[in-house]
């Protein structure tokens, strides 16, 4: 399995910006379906209630589904370690418009080695076989 490092915060991010070449690894010459990976696909924040959950919000126009819940640009949605992130994509054709999985992400605890250095908030992200 492929890991990269998310760090939450002002600065934290799921994206191909955030996190060079993982995808385009993970998605080899598939250049159809790493378009609808975005630069700065989803932000990540620390939830504010103390839980350790992560607040995920899509900057993108591609949608993802975290936990099973679509998200549109702009829409949250809370995560936490095992939380699954899934990259959709839709079909070409009217009558396979239905968006479907292309690839899934795992949220899973951050390996500080993985990471560069000692790190207090953040999680990785692990190819989840798809």
């Amino acid at each position: 399995a492929r890991r990269a490092a998310v760090v939450g915060g002002a600065a934290g991010g799921i994206g191909r910006q955030h996190q060079p070449g993982f995808f385009e690894a993970l998605l080899g010459s598939d250049q159809d379906r790493l378009r609808f990976v975005s630069r700065s696909h989803l932000s990540v924040e620390l939830a504010q209630d103390g839980s350790g959950s992560l607040i995920l919000t899509s900057l993108s126009l591609n949608p993802v589904c975290v936990d099973g819940t679509r998200l549109d640009q702009g829409a949250k949605a809370q995560a936490g370690l095992g939380s699954v992130i899934d990259f959709l994509v839709e079909g070409p054709t009217a009558q396979d418009r239905p968006w479907t999985i292309f690839m899934r992400l795992q949220l899973e605890p951050v390996d500080a080695a993985l990471a560069g250095a000692p790190v207090r908030q953040g999680v990785q992200v692990q190819d989840g076989g798809r």
